[in-house]
């Protein structure tokens, strides 16, 4: 679960049927959305980013969240603002974004989750540079 505990939030283990818990899951694999930038989108950090890393991301991400509250991000992993977006835009995407190779749900690991919809426009947003 490398790309999990470098990105964000850690969903906890579930155990066996043995012991009560429920079976892990397969992990989702990080992949490229392959969302391109729209001609003439209109997606800014001001219109789209900001709200967006508010809702979903800023709850284990924010550089003002500390110890367990990050629920497994790490400290150096943190979004309070266009520039961090940026550099991490690719592993954003691979993550987070939707597109036409694939809608990726790994982040944010539990609820509030942003629909399918919302995730398209992270993938554009992206790939238009995050304006």
């Amino acid at each position: 679960m490398p790309v999990l505990a470098a990105l964000g939030c850690s969903s906890p283990g579930g155990g066996t049927p043995d012991d009560g818990g429920i079976e892990d899951a397969a992990e989702p694999e990080a992949t490229p959305s392959g969302a391109t930038c729209a001609d003439g989108s209109t997606l800014t950090y001001e219109t789209f980013g900001l709200a967006f890393f508010d809702d979903y991301c800023q709850r284990c991400h924010a550089s003002t969240v500390v110890g367990a509250e990050r629920l497994g991000a790490p400290s150096s992993i943190t979004y309070d603002d266009v520039e961090n977006i940026r550099a991490r835009a690719v592993e954003i995407d691979e993550n987070a974004a939707a597109g036409p190779l694939s809608v990726n749900t790994i982040m944010p690991p539990g609820p509030p989750r942003p629909a399918e919809e919302e995730r398209r426009r992270l993938g554009e947003w992206l790939a238009c540079g995050a304006p």
